[in-house]
């Protein structure tokens, strides 16, 4: 099991709100006149598809680290 240090814990978590602010600031400024429906299923797939990926990577043991 790859342990987590408390650093790459708060990292992650700083870098992943950042891109959630990030995201909010694109929705907000160029966002508004989209389909709320379509922005939904869009990041619902893309998160699936992204924590796929690295839960995959991670579980058939290609790539095991602490930062990843």
């Amino acid at each position: 099991m790859v342990g987590v240090t408390p650093i790459n814990s708060t990292l992650s978590d700083i870098f992943g709100n950042l891109l959630f602010m990030a995201g909010i600031m694109v929705t907000s400024k160029w966002g508004l006149h989209w389909n709320w429906r379509w922005m939904i299923m869009f990041t619902g797939i893309f998160v699936m598809i992204v924590d796929g990926v690295t839960t995959f990577i991670t579980v058939w043991d290609v790539f095991r680290s602490q930062w990843f």
